[in-house]
């Protein structure tokens, strides 16, 4: 049962260790504008994730793939990474990252011209 423990332990440490190797390439991807290939890494972390238990690293990724999303004019799936973040961050009950994922989503509603829902989110926030 102990071995059995450790195992599970080491799995998930190096699902964990994958995911940030790919949340760093996503992000410098940002900085030099190459956001198809953020894209591709931070869809590469939220895989290697997504049987973990959730945690502050999740909401990294989600954000990163809602900003890559947005660079590349994909503003519904953008939206869809946004309001995964949000419902962690507030399972989690980490408020101040809620309030930047919202604000993010208020970007979003602004740009297209979805004022009333850009407000509730900015207030919100």
């Amino acid at each position: 049962m102990v071995l059995a423990q450790s195992a599970g332990s080491r799995d998930e440490t190096l699902l964990r260790g994958l995911a940030v190797l790919h949340i760093n390439a996503a992000w410098l991807n940002t900085r030099i504008n190459n956001s198809q290939i953020c894209l591709m890494h931070a869809s590469q972390a939220d895989k290697l994730l997504e049987p973990l238990v959730e945690t502050e690293l999740n909401l990294k990724v989600l954000n990163i793939l809602g900003t890559a999303a947005d660079n590349l004019n994909k503003y519904d799936l953008a939206l869809h990474y946004y309001e995964r973040s949000v419902t962690i961050a507030q399972k989690l009950h980490l408020r101040i990252r809620e309030a930047m994922t919202r604000q993010n989503m208020g970007h979003v509603y602004s740009f297209l011209g979805q004022y009333e829902k850009a407000i509730a989110e900015y207030s919100v926030s």
